[in-house]
């Protein structure tokens, strides 16, 4: 379907009036890998926000758990540190669903694990902690040290995405 609308000159990017919800959007809330990446061929533009929240394509698959569309998505450049209007970002929306890899992923893509998220400053480890996704808090915790050590070491400089508090310090 979505072949065959793109060909007939659909426009990829049109957003629906209630809510700004564009097709790339929806096809990355849904999982369909194939689809998502049929519109971003298509020229869709992954950065657009949805215009009652300002969630993104990668907030929804991230929180949906759909790895592979949050990696093309990433491939296409999508800001994995891009904040909703709340402040929740993708790692944030992944943690808070216990996603494990989807959560490894957006690390490696440079998604700042100390990021504060809401407005009483939860990051991604605070809300996997309150939701019990263990291996999530173990994997933040890990990301989070990691930082601390190459920045301490002199590997990075301070105050880049992913530092964190310690990073900023040094």
């Amino acid at each position: 379907m979505a072949k065959r609308l793109i060909a007939s000159g659909a426009d990829v990017n049109e957003a629906r009036k209630l809510d700004g919800t564009t097709p790339v959007y929806v096809a990355a809330q849904w999982g369909k890998l194939s689809v998502v990446e049929r519109l971003i061929v298509a020229g869709a533009d992954i950065h657009v926000a949805r215009s009652t929240d300002g969630a993104r394509a990668v907030h929804t698959a991230s929180y949906h758990g759909h790895y592979h569309v949050v990696d093309r998505l990433i491939m296409a450049g999508a800001d994995v540190n891009a904040a909703r209007r709340e402040g929740a970002t993708p790692l944030y929306m992944a943690a808070h669903q216990g996603h494990l890899a989807v959560v490894d992923r957006l690390i490696a893509a440079g998604a700042d694990i100390d990021k504060s998220c809401t407005s009483k400053g939860d990051t991604p480890v605070h809300i996997a902690a309150q939701q019990g996704h263990l291996a999530v808090v173990a994997r933040l915790t890990e990301a989070a040290a990691a930082a601390i050590v190459e920045v301490e070491a002199g590997l990075v400089g301070g105050g880049g995405a992913g530092a964190g508090p310690a990073g900023a310090a040094a």
